[in-house]
């Protein structure tokens, strides 16, 4: 289960009891890792739209403004900010063939479309 602050719970039996899987909510982590120079994370305005699993349970989200995205593998303790690679917002992202390690896509507003190279 994914929240919109980012929150990552899983259950193993049938939701009696939830394990978080990252140790802060997004929000929290953009605070902490302002400095790193992921551009816009100052922005973020406390959502995000569009979290995405892969079939490898790897998670994907973008903030509500387009401005960046974050990535999520299970073990990580946190979500990773990322800058988009262009000037324009991002309209929605998603897995290549439903797999991180194949690449992502990403299309901007303005009609902007690419492709990260696999991995």
């Amino acid at each position: 289960m994914t929240t919109s602050a980012g929150a990552i719970y899983v259950t193993n039996n049938g939701g009696r009891n939830w394990k978080a899987q990252v140790k802060e909510t997004i929000d929290s982590t953009l605070n902490r890792t302002i400095s790193s120079g992921v551009s816009g994370a100052s922005y973020f305005t406390g959502n995000i739209i569009g979290v995405i699993r892969d079939k490898n349970g790897k998670y994907l989200a973008i903030s509500s403004r387009g401005n960046f995205f974050l990535t999520w593998q299970p073990g990580q303790e946190f979500w990773i900010p990322r800058a988009r690679d262009t000037s324009r917002r991002i309209q929605s992202m998603g897995f290549i063939e439903n797999d991180l390690e194949q690449g992502l896509w990403m299309s901007t507003r303005g009609g902007g479309l690419s492709f990260t190279k696999s991995q």
